[in-house]
């Protein structure tokens, strides 16, 4: 759950404006933790992630606002 502990900290901040912005601010955080792969590896795979999640406990929420795209993540344990 990695991703998901980047999405937090990086929610935290709030300091984006556009989804692709989000992406790399969340890729650059994953990036730090795993230097294997470059940040754009890393922003394709988050692509994936987020694309093709199915989980029902895993609600991903985005709203545009006056501050910018703001991302809601929430986690319902079964």
């Amino acid at each position: 759950m990695d991703y998901i502990r980047a999405m937090e900290k990086v929610n935290q901040k709030k300091n984006f404006r556009t989804m692709n912005e989000y992406l790399d601010l969340v890729s650059t955080e994953i990036y730090r933790k795993y230097p294997h792969s470059s940040v754009k590896g890393h922003k394709k795979q988050l692509g994936y992630v987020l694309r093709w999640m199915k989980d029902d406990r895993l609600k991903i929420i985005g709203d545009f606002s006056a501050n910018g795209l703001e991302i809601h993540i929430s986690l319902f344990l079964k």
